[in-house]
C-alpha cells in the first residue's frame, strides 16, 4: 500500500520572530495573529500522516556553497545582528 506525497507547504515568517514561538505573545498583538495560529494548530489534521522530517529553506544562511544543516532538534538561528 502507497502512502499519498506529503504537500509543500509555504510558512513566511513575517517579520521578525513569529509569537506563536512564545504562546504568550499572541496577546499584545490584539487578535491580528488568530486565523494564523487557527491554520498552524490545524495544519497536523490535513497531513496524510505524520511527517518523518521536515526540511526548511531560508534565504538567511549564506555559504560559499550549498549547505545542508541536519539534526533531530536544530537550533535557532537569529540573523537579526547583521
Amino acid at each position: 500500500m502507497s502512502t499519498p506525497p506529503q504537500p509543500a507547504i509555504y510558512l513566511p515568517h513575517g517579520g521578525g520572530p513569529w509569537p506563536w514561538l512564545d504562546p504568550a505573545a499572541f496577546s499584545r498583538f490584539g487578535g491580528s495573529y488568530d486565523a494564523l495560529r487557527a491554520y498552524l494548530e490545524a495544519l497536523p489534521t490535513t497531513l496524510p500522516e505524520r511527517p518523518k522530517a521536515i526540511l526548511c529553506v531560508t534565504a538567511h544562511w549564506e555559504a560559499a556553497e550549498v549547505t545542508v544543516s541536519a539534526g533531530e532538534r536544530p537550533g535557532m538561528l537569529h540573523d537579526y545582528g547583521g
